[in-house]
């Protein structure tokens, strides 16, 4: 090509409705609401071509249990809660209905296509029972009926739930996870906030539980996100996590050359978090991209698309 235009549109329906025009010739990173639009819509299909790829560097999206507020430990301190409370999110309704089956979910922080994924963790089950037990083991029960868990002091478990409102989706799982949430008695109250807003609880960890997304690469470092170094001071550990072991593998993966004993340390990390549940780690979004058939040469690689520049338009087809 002679050259590339790049055109920022900021609304998502503005997106999909100028590829549907013809104003741009190929969409990149579609949510999935837009690709049910996309093949509903016939004469559209047979103009153009689509990519559905599950990439290696796919992050993934995830909920936070704040450990530490105010300086005083929380409920989810203890992590029979956290992961009673993982156990309380229907994951599988999340991929099939806010991700229109777009999805999957992660059992940890890597990808399932990275050499640091560990293939023998598996995602906690959707287990409300479980969940129940796990809680009366931490001090939780109904103790007056009301279908909440209190603790011996007669507190209930009630987290407000923090989140951007920057759009439904967010919206929309907040109030799935709220109704499962209810199943083991546990108050979960969704609290969407303007992104500035937002961001600054995130970052003072004033919140009891915040929904974001992380992205990821071939090989991730996520010391930012888990190791005890990295609490406050508007540092990326928002929910305060603290784990010995966990901060141990991390510094040595951080320094280690030889490729395999650092899978090796990344894997064993993989697995003490999926034990800890400091997050919900809640989906991973299935890459999804379209090009006008006037486009050659378009196609999948490990990483989405190729590059454009591998792209061309046979000059029989070209229009700009």
């Amino acid at each position: 090509f002679d050259k590339l235009v790049f055109r920022e549109i900021t609304s998502v329906p503005a997106q999909f409705t100028a590829f549907k025009n013809g104003d741009i010739d190929t969409l990149d990173r579609v949510i999935p609401e837009q690709y049910v639009l996309y093949l509903k819509d016939e004469p559209l299909v047979e103009r153009s071509q689509s990519i559905e790829a599950f990439r290696v560097n796919d992050g993934y999206g995830w909920i936070a249990w704040n450990q530490q507020k105010n300086g005083n430990a929380t409920p989810m301190a203890d992590a029979r809660v956290r992961r009673a409370l993982t156990m309380l999110i229907d994951r599988q309704q999340i991929v099939d209905v806010a991700l229109r089956g777009y999805g999957r979910i992660p059992s940890g922080p890597f990808n399932p296509l990275s050499p640091q994924f560990n293939p023998d963790v598996e995602p906690l089950p959707f287990d409300p029972d479980a969940a129940r037990t796990l809680l009366k083991e931490a001090g939780y029960e109904d103790r007056d009926g009301d279908g909440v868990v209190e603790n011996a002091a007669g507190e209930p478990l009630e987290v407000r739930h923090t989140y951007p409102a920057t759009g439904n989706f967010w919206n929309d799982v907040s109030l799935m996870i709220k109704d499962t949430m209810a199943r083991g008695g546990v108050r979960f109250i969704p609290d969407p906030l303007e992104w500035s807003v937002f961001s600054e609880k995130a970052r003072s960890s004033d919140f009891d539980s915040i929904s974001m997304a992380w992205g990821a690469g071939i090989e991730s470092d996520i010391r930012h996100a888990f190791h005890s170094s990295q609490i406050g001071g508007g540092k990326n550990n928002f929910p305060a996590y603290r784990n010995a072991e966990v901060d141990r593998l991390l510094d040595a993966a951080n320094i280690e050359l030889d490729e395999d004993k650092r899978m090796g340390l990344w894997r064993e990390i993989h697995a003490k978090l999926n034990e800890d549940q400091p997050y919900t780690f809640l989906y991973t979004r299935k890459y999804l991209s379209l090009a006008d058939d006037r486009i050659q040469n378009f196609r999948e690689t490990k990483t989405g698309t190729n590059n454009p520049l591998d792209w061309y338009v046979p000059a029989g087809l070209q229009k700009h």
